[in-house]
């Protein structure tokens, strides 16, 4: 599986760590900036929000898989499948969800 390898740096805009900055290397076999791209906005979604929706989705996903076997990953696993499912429109919304 290719592999697309991302340098994920955040910064505080506000509070008393303000200026200050996080960085990281993150992957993903999906390549990030393109499908954001292509996915736009998420009805109900800022342009921000789905992008953070997004990256840390994809962020989250290649950690869960590669330790599916491990807890805390190893439960998640369902849950992250269905809401995967659902945002790509591949699975019906839960009854209560709206439409």
């Amino acid at each position: 599986m290719n592999q697309h390898h991302y340098r994920v740096t955040l910064e505080a805009l506000d509070g008393e760590n303000v200026g200050q900055t996080l960085s990281f290397a993150g992957k993903s076999h999906d390549e990030i900036i393109s499908l954001l791209a292509r996915v736009g906005c998420r009805d109900g979604l800022t342009q921000d929000e789905t992008a953070a929706m997004l990256v840390g989705l994809k962020l989250l996903g290649e950690v869960a898989m590669t330790h599916r076997k491990m807890p805390p990953f190893d439960a998640l696993q369902p849950a992250l499948r269905d809401f995967i499912m659902v945002l790509k429109g591949k699975a019906p919304r839960h009854q209560g969800q709206p439409e």
